[in-house]
């Protein structure tokens, strides 16, 4: 007896256990978000651009591109070294800027010395990004986080209060 009661409490810790896990883990399944602005169109990632043109990707021009012509739009945030979001993608800035060193080594005035494959671009900041959307087509925003600094993640909230546009955020 004293081991069907063991058995019996295990299987009921084990159901319990099953039953947080997978209310954990699924989606919404009442009161789901509206999805559809998201599944009716196509996305431009990185911007609507053309790397070695005056649209390279994460550029203000590509944004405003991909909003002129209905797509929605993909990019990625991370912080400058004083918090402050900005639109970039690769952690190092040698490929898009052929400078040592990553975003999160400079300041937005350091980095705004930078441009973007030599066109004369600035790398934007995440708030010049959502003004030049300004809620015309939805975003899909990746925080992009190196060495667990999650101040992206409060400076892009602060952000986005404010922003009347769709958008989902992903982060890996």
């Amino acid at each position: 007896t004293n081991k069907k009661s063991r058995a019996g409490k295990l299987a009921v810790c084990t159901a319990a256990l099953s039953g947080a896990y997978i209310y954990a883990i699924m989606p919404r399944v009442v009161h789901k978000p509206d999805k559809s602005a998201f599944q009716t169109r196509f996305f431009a990632h990185r911007g609507l651009h053309k790397n070695g043109t005056a649209l390279p990707e994460n550029s203000l021009p590509a944004i405003r591109k991909a909003v002129e012509e209905g797509y929605g739009i993909e990019f990625d945030i991370q912080v400058t070294r004083d918090g402050v979001p900005v639109v970039f993608h690769d952690f190092t800035l040698r490929r898009m800027c052929g400078q040592k060193g990553r975003v999160c080594d400079y300041t937005l005035q350091q980095l705004r010395r930078f441009r973007l494959l030599d066109c004369g671009e600035p790398i934007p900041t995440f708030k010049e990004a959502l003004e030049a959307v300004d809620g015309r087509v939805p975003l899909i925003i990746e925080m992009k986080v190196e060495y667990f600094d999650l101040r992206i993640c409060r400076a892009a909230d602060q952000l986005l209060r404010d922003y009347r546009g769709v958008y989902c955020i992903e982060s890996f």
